[in-house]
């Protein structure tokens, strides 16, 4: 039987000593599961981005037994998501999968997933269910993926972009098989700030928002490298964080730089909302309202990893006013853990053309958001640095949202009226 070429992406940069045991790193874990896939023509890409370490030479040793890595010095320093974007252009193959340098993969992920592909000619890209492998490659058994959080075919891409909205479960879905075309559509998915994250939802969401078609395979082929992963910047990992990132003990100000990061997500994904025109406007108009609850839903869940981060914060003074910010948000947000749990993927498939449940939604986000700007100001007037450039953006794209939504929303309605 003839196989379909596969791509597998791999961007790295210094990871010689990460989880560095009896002469092995993750890194030469994760290849050695790659080289042992049962499904053999693939080829490796891998894009080091300047290492200054060993990790080069452990490529290279690899790539020197086996001709299906292709080890690439970069020419400019990127990001892992600006790598991603680069890799396509080198990519030969009919299905395409990203790989991190440290996770690893059942003997048959490549397989499974090409032979779903080639007999599902609708679907555009597969995944796994995942489960996690600790430092010392032992395995959690816990799957990830549930048969309620799973993005299907049967659902439509108006609901699938509503609950990843909501959820923002990239994993294990940005680890499947690709068909490559598609791969390369969704391609340039690109940072929207400074801060560099969530690059991944944005990528899921333009899936979904240009038409694509997902599936899952309830087994578990793909295991993610359960680490330390920090809020703030440790000494080791300073680089990692932008710049102005805050002092960490100041979390007000921490907070709002995360607030700030979540604002530009929405708004990055507004513009592909409208790029892609997809959607009805009803649709549009309910995504709107679902995008605004994710803004205060993953916002407030921010505000919770703050507070139990293992980083403690040593004055009181600030501890104290970050304690008090989340008591009052709270109070003010009681509904927020609701919105989910009242709609269903099938909830989805009923209201999406339904003039007066989009204005239903759209009135409880705009009183949310009403609510989380009181929150927003309650926390401004609880700090010193009032001159802060970061809080002083923050509160004017509230402001212009505030004003903007009802503006939208009618504009939305009277177009579903005339239609």
């Amino acid at each position: 039987m003839n196989q379909p070429l596969v791509s597998i992406l791999m961007p790295i940069y210094n990871c010689a000593k990460s989880g560095l045991r009896d002469g092995k790193c993750y890194l030469n874990h994760a290849l050695e599961s790659l080289l042992a896939q049962s499904y053999k023509n693939f080829e490796l890409l891998i894009l080091d981005n300047r290492s200054e370490d060993s990790t080069p030479d452990i490529c290279r040793k690899y790539a020197s037994v086996d001709a299906r890595i292709q080890f690439i010095t970069d020419t400019q320093k990127r990001t892992i998501d600006d790598a991603f974007a680069y890799l396509p252009e080198k990519m030969r193959g009919v299905y395409c999968m990203c790989a991190n340098d440290d996770d690893r993969y059942h003997p048959e992920f490549v397989s499974r997933l090409v032979e779903f592909l080639e007999s599902n000619k609708e679907i555009d890209l597969v995944y796994p269910n995942c489960d996690f492998v600790d430092s010392v490659d032992q395995v959690t058994n816990a799957r990830v993926v549930t048969s309620d959080s799973a993005y299907q075919a049967q659902q439509s891409a108006f609901t699938n972009f509503c609950r990843y909205s909501q959820r923002r479960n990239p994993l294990p879905f940005v680890f499947g098989m690709y068909r490559a075309d598609v791969f390369k559509k969704i391609q340039p998915t690109t940072a929207f700030d400074v801060w560099g994250a969530n690059v991944d939802n944005l990528l899921i969401l333009k899936f979904f928002l240009m038409g694509f078609r997902s599936a899952f395979l309830d087994q578990v082929l793909f295991y993610y490298r359960a680490k330390h992963r920090p809020l703030a910047p440790e000494d080791q990992n300073r680089a990692r964080f932008p710049r102005d990132f805050p002092d960490f003990a100041a979390p007000v100000e921490v907070w709002f730089y995360y607030v700030r990061h979540q604002l530009y997500f929405r708004i990055a994904v507004l513009r592909a909302l409208k790029q892609y025109n997809t959607f009805s406007p009803i649709q549009a108009q309910i995504a709107r309202a679902v995008l605004n609850e994710s803004l205060i839903r993953h916002s407030m869940n921010l505000m919770e990893w703050l507070a139990k981060d293992e980083t403690k914060v040593d004055d009181v003074q600030n501890a104290g006013r970050f304690a008090a910010i989340r008591e009052f948000a709270q109070a003010k947000l009681t509904g927020l853990a609701t919105l989910e749990s009242r709609l269903s993927a099938s909830d989805y498939a009923q209201i999406d053309s339904n003039l007066a449940y989009a204005k239903m939604r759209s009135i409880a986000a705009q009183e949310l958001l009403q609510r989380f700007d009181s929150v927003l100001r309650f926390a401004w007037n609880k700090i010193d640095n009032k001159e802060s450039s970061v809080i002083a953006e923050v509160m004017k794209l509230m402001s212009e949202e505030l004003e903007c939504f009802p503006k939208v929303v009618a504009a939305s309605e009277a177009s579903c009226n005339n239609f």
